[in-house]
């Protein structure tokens, strides 16, 4: 009978949170969406569902290329395309309506773990009323527009409470295996669900796990032991949890994690420097903070006051009664002082980045749902205090019966709690501001919609419609917050109007690559909705493995002035495949200077007022791919010191053009390659190489240069090129001209330097950048006249102090550096520096007559691009593909029926290639994505995981523990063993 009516309050309490729920949030339901990010959510659902029921690994209609599906969570939006496809709710609707459930469910959810945890269905009941109420709860979407995000908040109360139910058993009633057995398949079932609906949720909840296992394994209700042990006890529970948690979730963990590992610069999930400063107070609703000053990504994530007053007490109260929920009290204070100290200590303590950039933000959910459970328990613990008394006075009588102890006490908290509610409802009254106010003006103005919550902030709630709380404001305003009751199909579109109709004359087709400029964010938002073709530009940076070239990419096509070089944006543009660039007219004006007549048509313009878009078409462009016999150059060099960015960056500003010759990203180490598969390359950059053999390298190296290569040596990168010369003399054997170096330097200028030959009539040394680092001589590898080797002769020399020398060898070239040259040019950014650089690429670079392929391309399958190639050069050739290289891509040559693995190297700005030999025209070159290795590797943990859960649950429930019994005995006699020995 208890359970029965405990169930029909249950019950009763489900349509009252739907209710305050639709009240407050009803607007996610209505009107335009709401969200910064949404948009382009809502674009890339749109591009997922056309391939549906395909699920396409490769994105290629962003970032370069990228995986949504490894370097996003996607599964939120196929749970939306899955309701469109079995309901008659648009994709849309679908979004809309799970935005919305999102926070009645975390609310029931807060009300069945007070249900299981406390037994006590008053707190639940209050906690379950009370999470609607804190902008936390909607403020992911109707700010951020963080969808996943807000969806993931249903999966944090599951995986905790599993896990303080196990850990609870384990400290309670340890010989209740099964018990545990189910909570840990619980906890790993909730555990995966929450990592695939977005990786936050998994670091913002084990952040806080540590510090509540610690502190509740001291807490009651505990078995009778010593505090050591229990401790040792709740850290078992603790690992087991976690190492069962994250296996179980390995099938999508372990290819995502890869996926991640191999971006460039280091690229990882967080924010970086857009850490929100925040106060304690402004978190728990104490005060109201401009939102200039919390950051872009903390406005408005708030307590309601009422969750934040009552949490401060509900900790108070725990620990005074020493209650088992004080340990996630202490938990909810470290949230506090994590999130709202996030400056302070990435500034202090760096070495906590890993863990402060992926959860300072992200977990105020989980804050906002234990601070909600501990004010539930602060308010119960508030009213029930004359129960207390009254419950210990009468029970020291001794005669009066429970029921009746029971009636007196609620009578005593009822009699405290409704002058409560009357405070609650005049203090809501008195601090209610609405947007047609003066001073919900103000909030406008800063970007908010509507101040509608008892001190909260955000979506607009309908309370001007309560008797006497309309506070000047007029009925017809008021009317307008009313709930329409309906679920709207609108969507968010953030492309200028007649976007479409604008650039219809554009060639916009899947080979098209499109630059937008940053200061066109929100056309990037919605692209996918509008166009198929390729853009560089990424809503989610964590997504590209191209986040480092980007940014260079932006910088050339975007953000010089007016002095910047219109031949390194046309260059740029060749490099990344550039078509059609998209700039702002009023904010991009001085990169627009830079689209020189000379390489650039004005294409279209769309747009209108302060937002029209001038778009640029790069005549005579490469396209996203091309094929040709070109020289080409390969760089082997330091991957960690980003050895190839500098040959890059060198090249795109004028020491050589895309059109003369293709860059290749190789290796640290020489000998990692054989001499046949060097010879492919025309020229090799060694730029802070290094090797395993110094024979075997340099020996290989002197038969490529003997037969025809080209090769760069720069030997001045102290630390990093492997013979930069320490404190002796270094020998550098064939081919390079100079047989020994000595570190040193030659002071604070060029006075006394002389450029050799003809470079010393082209070239003026006083409009070199001075040899300084900072304030000190630059260091370089030096040697001297008499140890160049016969056929060489000096570039750059000082006496008899040679810095840069030169030659022919056997049917090759070779130029030596002792200075880092490519670092200094680049710092210094001198001209005559780059003029000289360029002429000493020419002479490396053969000059050839050039032959172009052309190909025709099927990629109507993202995971698998087909190229036939129509026309082919004679000569050995490469084709070079501006789409982004992870290792996952695997390429193939058909010819008839016989199919050849190609191997695929980095090209250009983190692009992919492929050399071809052989070619008479008809074959077709095959790309494909595939992450299936990756998977099956995380399958194979995820299913033992889950298989050994389920086993021993089996062996629990069927075998009465029989297995366990002869592992226990297998161990005692190991353990006797090894008495006995």
């Amino acid at each position: 009978m208890k359970a029965f009516f405990s169930l029909i309050l249950f019950a009763a309490i489900i349509p009252l949170v739907f209710y305050i729920s639709y009240s407050i949030g009803h607007l996610v339901l209505e009107g335009e969406m709401m969200g910064g990010d949404t948009a382009y959510h809502l674009s890339w659902i749109h591009t997922l569902q056309r391939y549906f029921p395909k699920i396409p690994m490769w994105f290629p209609f962003a970032g370069g290329g990228q995986s949504i599906t490894m370097g996003y969570w996607v599964f939120p939006y196929y749970i939306a395309i899955v309701i469109d496809c079995l309901s008659n709710l648009t994709v849309e609707q679908a979004v809309r309506l799970l935005e919305f459930l999102a926070v009645p469910v975390v609310a029931l959810q807060i009300y069945i773990y007070i249900w299981i945890r406390l037994k006590n269905q008053f707190i639940a009941s209050v906690g379950a009323l009370l999470y609607p109420l804190s902008s936390l709860a909607w403020g992911w979407v109707t700010q951020a527009g963080f969808f996943g995000m807000h969806l993931s908040t249903v999966t944090l109360l599951p995986v905790f409470l599993f896990f303080d139910l196990y850990l609870n058993s384990e400290l309670v009633e340890p010989q209740k295996v099964l018990r545990k057995r189910l909570f840990l398949l619980g906890f790993s079932a909730s555990l995966t669900i929450a990592i695939l609906m977005h990786g936050s949720a998994m670091p913002s909840l084990l952040l806080g796990f540590p510090l509540y296992t610690m502190v509740r394994s001291q807490l009651n209700p505990r078995i009778k032991e010593a505090r050591l042990y229990s401790f040792f006890r709740s850290v078992k529970a603790l690992l087991i949890c976690i190492i069962f948690g994250i296996l179980t979730s390995f099938f999508f963990l372990y290819p995502q994690l890869k996926y991640f590992a191999f971006q460039t610069q280091g690229q990882k999930f967080g924010y970086g420097l857009d850490i929100p400063f925040l106060t304690w107070k402004g978190l728990l609703g104490f005060e109201l903070m401009d939102p200039y000053l919390v950051g872009s990504l903390h406005t408005p994530l708030y307590l309601s006051t009422i969750v934040g007053l009552f949490s401060v007490v509900g900790v108070g109260m725990s620990i005074i009664k020493r209650h088992f929920i004080s340990a996630m009290g202490v938990t909810s204070l470290f949230y506090l002082v994590w999130i709202t100290n996030a400056s302070f200590i990435k500034e202090r303590l760096p070495f906590l980045d890993a863990f402060l950039d992926p959860t300072n933000v992200r977990s105020s959910s989980t804050a906002a749902i234990y601070f909600t459970i501990l004010a539930a328990f602060g308010i119960w613990s508030l009213v029930d205090i004359p129960g207390a008394g009254l419950r210990y006075f009468i029970g020291r009588l001794g005669k009066i019966p429970r029921l009746v102890i029971t009636k007196i006490t609620l009578v005593s908290a009822n009699i405290l709690v409704i002058p409560f509610a009357i405070w609650m409802f005049i203090e809501f009254q008195n601090n209610k501001i609405f947007p047609g106010t003066d001073k919900g003006r103000d909030y406008i103005n800063y970007g908010y919609a509507s101040y509608p919550g008892f001190k909260t902030l955000d979506p607009t709630a309908p309370f001007c419609n309560i008797y006497k709380w309309q506070n000047g404001i007029s009925d017809a305003e008021c009317g307008s917050y009313k709930p329409k009751y309906t679920i709207d199909k609108a969507g968010k579109d953030s492309a200028p109007q007649n976007f479409e109709a604008d650039v219809a004359n554009l060639d916009l087709d899947k080979l098209a690559r499109v630059s937008v400029s940053p200061n066109l964010g929100s056309l990037a938002f919605s692209w996918a909705d509008h166009s198929r073709s390729s853009m560089l530009q990424t809503p989610s940076s964590q997504a590209t493995p191209i986040i480092s070239w980007l940014g260079i990419h932006n910088e050339a096509m975007f953000l010089y002035s007016s002095e910047g070089n219109s031949q390194e944006v046309s260059e740029v543009a060749k490099w990344f495949g550039v078509k059609y660039a998209f700039l702002n007219r009023n904010k991009d004006k001085f990169a627009l200077d830079n689209y020189s007549s000379d390489y650039w048509l004005d294409a279209a313009q769309a747009g209108s007022g302060e937002n029209v878009i001038k778009i640029k078409e790069l005549e005579n462009t490469p396209g996203m791919i091309s094929i040709s016999d070109k020289p080409s150059v390969l760089v082997i060099g330091s991957l960690g010191r980003k050895a190839y960015t500098d040959v890059y960056r060198v090249a795109t500003k004028g020491a050589f053009s895309f059109d003369r010759a293709y860059l290749i990203q190789g290796t640290e180490k020489i000998d990692d390659y054989s001499l046949n598969e060097i010879k492919q390359f025309s020229v090799v950059v060694l730029h802070g190489y290094s090797y395993d053999n110094f024979n075997e390298a340099w020996g290989m190296l002197k038969k490529y240069v003997e037969d025809g290569g080209s090769l760069f040596i720069d030997t001045g990168w102290q630390y990093v090129s492997k013979d930069w010369g320490k404190d002796e003399d270094t020998t550098l054997p064939d081919p390079a001209p100079i047989t020994k170096t000595l570190w040193g330097n030659v002071g604070l200028s060029w006075d006394g330097a002389t450029l050799a030959g003809d470079y010393g009539e082209s070239f003026k040394l006083e409009k070199f950048a001075p040899p300084l680092w900072s304030d000190m001589p630059w260091g370089m590898a030096i040697g001297k006249m008499s140890s160049l080797r016969p056929w060489a002769e000096p570039v750059l020399r000082i006496g008899d102090k040679v810095i840069v020398a030169k030659g022919n060898y056997g049917k090759g070239r070779v130029l030596w550096s002792g200075m880092n040259m490519l670092v200094h040019v680049l710092q210094s950014g001198s001209s005559e520096e780059f003029r000289l650089l360029r002429e000493l690429f020419n002479f490396l670079i053969p000059k050839e007559e050039i032959t172009k392929g052309e190909v025709m391309v099927n990629w109507d399958d993202p995971d698998r691009v087909y190229i036939s190639l129509l026309t082919v050069p004679t000569s050995p050739s490469f084709l070079y593909f501006t789409d982004s290289y992870t290792p996952d891509w695997r390429a193939y040559l058909l010819k008839g029926n016989q199919k050849t693995d190609l191997k695929i190297y980095r090209a250009g700005p983190g692009f992919k290639g492929v050399w071809l030999s052989q070619l008479q025209g008809g074959e077709k070159v095959i790309f494909e994505y595939s992450i299936t290795k990756n998977v099956l590797i995380g399958a194979f943990f995820s299913i033992t995981s889950v298989l050994i859960i389920i086993y021993s649950i089996i062996d629990s429930l069927f075998l009465k523990g029989l297995v366990e019994k002869k592992i226990r005995n297998f161990k005692r006699r190991i353990h006797l063993w090894d008495e006995e020995e």
